[in-house]
């Protein structure tokens, strides 16, 4: 699915979980705007440095 072992959405959520995907992007950029480094996942350990660099990491596949 794309995602094992590394923070990441599965192939299929980014196909059909985002409808719209400026107002995805605009709400990722203010989370991304906010002062985080640690992040608690769905699965997988947490991440406990690092955590904004491994979101955005995470979301590149979709546009600015």
């Amino acid at each position: 699915m794309g995602f094992y072992d590394r923070i990441a959405l599965s192939r299929m959520i980014r196909w059909t979980g985002f409808r719209d995907r400026r107002a995805a992007r605009r709400s990722l950029d203010g989370l991304l705007a906010r002062d985080i480094d640690r992040l608690i996942v769905g699965h997988g350990a947490p991440v406990a440095g690092g955590a904004k660099e491994a979101l955005a990491s995470a979301y590149l596949w979709l546009p600015q």
